[in-house]
């Protein structure tokens, strides 16, 4: 056995120089460095860190094992306060650098990296203005992670067997995580979230949305089967009693109804059979949900204005407020950023840390609703902690997907381009709602998945841009 692997890492490191060699050999004496710091701070967790961190020297020669390790990694809980695929992405660009041996100017979308990047400049003139410059600084390493996980996803997950694994196994995780959270809804009367935490319920969201697709894209027994997935993962969904994911898959699931309709000869699918299709899936939803109500009161409550008691403070007055007007303190708290710094914004990633300095409601409810916390919409923390320049760039970079997208509904041919083509594009149908309801597209594992997702949609366009010369020239 350990002859056997010894001549594995000797092969491997034959076909390397030495630079990689002394790169790799650096990593493992700085692990060992770390473990007795991380050991000392983090006991058992730090004991996993190490861990994670040998397995990530391991698999630095197999770019798609390491790619694989990530994917894991973004259905997992967060184990530091910067979620561990954060950290990975470094041994990703790693391995995508000691591994990959193909062309990256033809492989990769110009014009999707070009307008990130004008996303990217339009966001440093805030770095000059912020009050805290190191919480700033921290915060572009979830940007930096992205553009690797976009990269690399561009790179190696360039065909449509590649694509549909990547889905499938977003699918089937999402459906993992809502075995757990159906468990913990089903033995508590609590508000439930799995391992994930409040990270599941997007992910949820999105699971539901893209089963979906796949019930309206299949038949016979395939049709059950995606059906079936759909509603366990909406019951899911259901029991996290998190209205911001059910509105963004409403809204999504709904345009895709209006979208089919209006396209159903491409699809080939009549009206009859989308309206069949659509009252078998909500009627399914509407049981679920009013049988989870009748044994769960927390889930029809949150269909009201969602009020709960608040009481401050010992000498502070007892009453109800609800969610909605919560997040209006925290919203009207961004807008007063806003004010201060319209042009460049109050610093990239920072208004949780510096929001105490723009707060013009009650200091009591600053402390009890806005402190420590993000404005809870994507759009308007970009235009809180970048400003107008900001916010151009970051519109910039989402019509550059935009156009994509439109382009790859427009020329997607056969059934099998079609589905991949409406999986893929739909996903970022249900982004772009959520993030009008959430700020976690621009965090962690939300973040990283936008990234793999944009790689799709690039290698997707390149194959249909493929199929459409190869047609046009032998017609």
């Amino acid at each position: 056995m350990l002859k056997s692997l010894n001549v594995f890492f000797l092969n491997k490191f034959s076909k390397y120089n030495s630079t990689k060699f002394i790169v790799f050999i650096f990593g493992i004496i700085l692990i060992i460095f770390l473990s007795f710091i991380l050991n000392s701070h983090f006991g058992i967790k730090g004991i996993v860190i190490i861990f994670a961190l040998v397995l990530a020297m391991l698999t630095l020669y197999n770019i798609y094992f390491t790619y694989s390790i990530i994917l894991l990694l973004l259905f997992t809980p967060h184990l530091l306060s910067i979620h561990i695929s954060i950290l990975f992405s470094v041994f990703v660009g790693l391995s995508l650098l000691f591994t990959y041996s193909g062309n990256f100017s033809e492989k990769l979308n110009k014009k999707v990296i070009y307008s990130f990047l004008v996303y990217i400049l339009s966001t440093l003139p805030s770095l000059f203005v912020t009050s805290k410059p190191l919480y700033s600084l921290l915060g572009t390493t979830n940007l930096i992670a992205f553009l690797i996980i976009m990269i690399t996803t561009m790179l190696i997950i360039d065909t449509p067997k590649k694509m549909m694994n990547v889905l499938y196994f977003f699918i089937f995780a999402a459906l993992f995580h809502s075995f757990i959270v159906i468990y913990q809804g089903i033995t508590t009367d609590e508000r439930v979230f799995g391992l994930l935490g409040v990270y599941f319920v997007d992910f949820a969201g999105l699971g539901s949305l893209l089963t979906a697709i796949l019930f309206f894209q299949t038949d016979g027994y395939k049709k059950l089967f995606w059906g079936i997935i759909s509603l366990l993962i909406i019951f899911a969904l259901i029991l996290t009693q998190t209205r911001n994911a059910w509105l963004s898959f409403a809204v999504a699931f709904f345009t895709l109804i209006i979208y089919l309709s209006v396209n159903r000869k491409k699809y080939k699918m009549n009206i009859i059979y989308i309206s069949l299709m659509f009252i078998v899936l909500i009627v399914g939803v509407s049981i679920s949900f009013s049988t989870l109500s009748k044994t769960d009161t927390a889930v029809e409550k949150r269909l009201d204005v969602g009020s709960k008691t608040l009481q401050l403070s010992n000498n502070a007055p007892t009453g109800k407020i609800n969610s909605f007007i919560s997040r209006i303190m925290i919203w009207h708290t961004a807008y007063m950023a806003f004010l201060k710094h319209p042009i460049t914004g109050i610093g990239l990633y920072s208004f949780r840390y510096t929001s105490d300095k723009y707060y013009k409601i009650p200091k009591t409810f600053y402390k009890e609703f806005v402190e420590g916390r993000t404005p809870h919409v994507t759009y308007i923390e970009v235009f809180a902690e970048t400003g107008i320049i900001g916010f151009i760039g970051f519109s910039v970079f989402l019509f550059s997907l935009i156009r994509i997208i439109i382009y790859s509904l427009k020329y997607s041919g056969d059934k099998e381009n079609l589905k991949r083509t409406l999986l893929i594009s739909w996903s970022f149908v249900y982004i772009i709602f959520s993030m009008a309801m959430t700020e976690a597209w621009l965090y962690g594992q939300y973040l990283m998945w936008f990234g793999v997702m944009i790689g799709l949609l690039s290698n997707n366009q390149k194959l249909l841009e493929k199929e459409t010369t190869s047609f046009d020239f032998i017609r």
